[in-house]
């Protein structure tokens, strides 16, 4: 800001307050015109408003839009103002208040044009027409007459500095013109470059054109001579197709009387068969008539069989009849079983046995009427045998009657075999309190079920029959208790197929025994019979069952 402009400014605030107080003492002094209150409520109403406009401080960061708005409000209330204020206040008063709120509105648009330089154009219109008024209000006032001329000058600089940047603005507006003119002009010689070598280029097509012009017609000229010859060839192999369809035709008859020649012959011949399937049909029912007789009679005798092994085992129940609660689960493969269980009661001592024999059927059938002929001889001495003392008598006797020494090629049978002995003589005339029990076995275990225990006594790896370097057979003693369950088994109830084509094996066999240990003996045949049908399906028996348990 320059200081002619502050120094303006200073005399304008200066002259502003005297005289305002000049106005203020004066209305102050002087009386008013009557006026209804409507009137006077609208003139009180539009003057506070006015002093609210022009004394209020403007905020830092207001902008000259803003700043211009509320001085058009506070012109709008002057405007207003005039309109009654000129028919109801005496003209000395009406005048002073008109020139002193145009003072004050001149120094406010003053006031936004020194702080916002962009607002020149609101100052100008606004400013100018303000003086005008008060010109015309108070002609003989120097002071807005000075401020017309102060006013004048302001606008001549403005519309200078005006010019002189509407000018700089036109030479950048020229410079920036001459710069675009300049390369349009290079990018039009760029274009004649481009049309200059697309014109080359299209010479050079041209003259492809041309050869391809010449080329087409070579072509065709050269595509009128194949056609020719084409159809030169065509009329010869029309020709050459009528010869091979009479060729054909002279051929499929020649096949045709083949054909017919041969199934004239395939038919005698089929005729001459038929005979003799009908020879043979008729020779082959009566030998499967020969087979049924036969294979009735070997079934009458395995059926006999059975009855004479049935005769020798020692039936339920008569194993029953003095046993605790137990259960003899007995499932021959066959007719005839390749195991059997035996029993015998010798002075305070029960004996009972299961014994698994080589093969199944009549082979084993033979093996168990051996075996139970052997131990009915062995123990019917006087002598009271432990197990293990039977089995190596049942060995020898085996070894010396089947006559196996080792020999490659001979046989091998023999038995696999469990043998308790129950000491009954400190228990009088029932299974209760404490049981003696001796055991021996030959590749057949001992399951004890004791409480919450599950014992497995394993056996002498060693059958009933020859063996290489034979030992001894163990004998083990155990003490039993009321409610002690002792299983001997074969090994056919843990060998069985199942429906997902695996065996059953022994470890399922051992905990289905433990899951159902607390069941009566007789409910717990009758689920191991269920579950060995469940896991069996519709598949054949693997093996001989023998399953024999006892409950103290």
């Amino acid at each position: 800001m320059s200081n002619g402009t502050r120094q303006y400014v200073c005399s304008l605030v200066v002259l502003r307050l005297v005289f305002g107080f000049l106005i203020f003492g004066f209305l102050s002094a002087s009386a008013q015109p009557e006026a209804s209150p409507e009137v006077n409520a609208r003139l009180t109403a539009y003057w506070n408003s006015m002093e609210r406009i022009l004394f209020s401080p403007l905020p830092a960061d207001t902008m000259a839009a803003v700043d211009c708005h509320q001085l058009d409000s506070a012109t709008f209330y002057f405007y207003d103002y005039i309109k009654i204020a000129k028919n109801v206040l005496p003209p000395l008063v009406f005048k002073t208040k008109a020139v002193y709120y145009l003072l004050e509105l001149q120094t406010r648009f003053r006031d936004i044009y020194l702080r916002n330089p962009r607002a020149n154009f609101c100052y100008k219109e606004k400013n100018y027409t303000l003086l005008n008024i008060a010109a015309k209000l108070d002609p003989g006032n120097m002071m807005i007459k000075n401020n017309l001329l102060l006013f004048n000058s302001e606008i001549q600089r403005l519309e200078h500095n005006q010019t002189v940047e509407l000018l700089k603005g036109v030479e950048l507006e020229n410079a920036r013109q001459q710069d675009s003119l300049r390369r349009k002009a290079e990018l039009l010689n760029l274009q004649e470059s481009q049309l200059k070598d697309q014109n080359d280029a299209l010479s050079v097509q041209e003259t492809k054109l041309k050869n391809q012009e010449w080329e087409l017609i070579f072509n065709e000229k050269k595509i009128l001579q194949q056609r020719k010859t084409l159809s030169i060839q065509v009329s010869k192999i029309q020709n050459q197709y009528v010869i091979i369809s009479l060729f054909l035709v002279v051929v499929l008859l020649l096949v045709l009387v083949l054909v017919l020649s041969v199934v004239g012959r395939s038919l005698r011949i089929t005729r001459r068969q038929k005979n003799i399937i009908e020879l043979q049909k008729n020779e082959v029912y009566r030998q499967k008539e020969i087979v049924d007789s036969h294979q009735k009679e070997i079934i009458d005798s395995i059926r006999y069989a059975k009855r004479i092994q049935n005769a020798m085992l020692k039936e339920q129940e008569h194993v029953s009849l003095h046993l605790p609660e137990h259960f003899v689960l007995f499932k021959p493969k066959d007719i005839v079983s390749g195991d059997f269980y035996w029993s015998m009661e010798k002075d305070d001592f029960w004996y009972l046995a299961e014994a698994d024999c080589t093969g199944h059927g009549v082979p084993g059938g033979f093996l168990t009427m051996i075996g139970t002929a052997f131990l009915n001889e062995i123990n019917a001495t006087k002598e009271v045998l432990s197990p293990a003392e039977i089995l190596d008598r049942l060995r020898a006797r085996f070894i010396k009657e089947l006559g196996q020494k080792g020999v490659y090629g001979e046989s091998n049978d023999g038995m696999d075999i469990s043998l308790c002995r129950f000491d009954r003589s400190k228990v009088i005339s029932q299974w209760s309190g404490e049981i003696t029990l001796q055991w021996a076995g030959a590749n057949s275990p001992l399951f004890l079920l004791k409480a919450d225990e599950f014992l497995e006594i394993g056996a002498n790896k060693q059958p009933i029959g020859y063996v290489d370097n034979p030992e001894p057979f163990a004998n083990h003693s155990f003490v039993l208790k009321k409610g002690d369950i002792v299983i001997i088994s074969s090994d056919g109830y843990a060998d069985q197929f199942g429906q997902n084509n695996k065996k059953l094996k022994k470890k399922v066999f051992k905990e289905l025994l433990y899951s159902i240990r607390e069941q009566p003996m007789h409910d717990q045949k009758r689920h191991l019979e269920k579950f060995h049908a469940d896991w069996k399906g519709d598949l054949f028996q693997t093996d001989d069952i023998c399953v024999i348990g006892i409950r103290i």
